[in-house]
């Protein structure tokens, strides 16, 4: 177990098991019992949004719901986001020294 003094991601060491613990994350069923619920209250939120309550509404009101479906959309997305964000980026193009333009003579 990490402690949160330890909390370095530059050591790669720790990187890599931050990396497998939330991989493991994703497939646990605990896990994905809880992504089912908050998508299932994600979809009530969006009928609210769209049908309305039955209650008065007003533009706050519904900013407020909009508001609830980003924070459950972004705790469902939590784990890959850390995941893609400690992963190292792979460059696919080479990186040039030189910043000027090559001239080809003829």
């Amino acid at each position: 177990m990490i402690k949160k003094e330890e909390l370095n991601f530059d050591d790669p060491k720790i990187r890599d098991a931050a990396i497998s613990n939330f991989t493991t994350l994703l497939a646990h069923p605990g896990w994905q019992l809880l992504v089912m619920i908050v998508e299932g209250n994600m979809e009530l939120i969006k009928d609210q949004i769209l049908d309305g309550t039955g209650e008065t509404e007003t533009k706050d009101f519904i900013d407020r719901l909009r508001d609830r479906l980003k924070i459950h959309k972004s705790i469902i997305e939590t784990p890959q986001t850390i995941i893609d964000k400690l992963k190292p980026q792979e460059s696919s193009e080479e990186i040039e020294d030189d910043p000027y333009p090559k001239v080809e003579r003829t």
